[in-house]
């Protein structure tokens, strides 16, 4: 997810495991929190990334070079990934 505060753009991104999926699409009694007394990570991790500010040109090439490789990244299980590699 791409958000937008004023000058600053922050990135996050969501990481998660089939318990996750479980309790998304599973019946509504699905526990919230994983089992307790297992050593197994939370279910759903959210890294953030930023704030990038526009105003300085380090910050801008940084995350315009995270969105595209994130879109390479996403076309590559498309036919259309060779259009963009090639103008790369």
């Amino acid at each position: 997810m791409v958000a937008q505060d004023h000058l600053g753009f922050h990135i996050s991104i969501g990481t998660y495991d089939t318990s996750y999926l479980e309790y998304i699409f599973g019946p509504g009694s699905q526990p919230v929190l994983p089992t307790r007394g297992t050593n197994k990570f939370p279910f759903l991790q959210i890294q953030e990334l930023g704030p990038f500010n526009v105003k300085i040109e380090g910050h801008l090439r940084i995350f315009l070079r995270i969105m595209l490789a994130f879109i390479l990244w996403q076309l590559e299980k498309a036919s259309e990934d060779a259009v963009f590699k090639e103008v790369l």
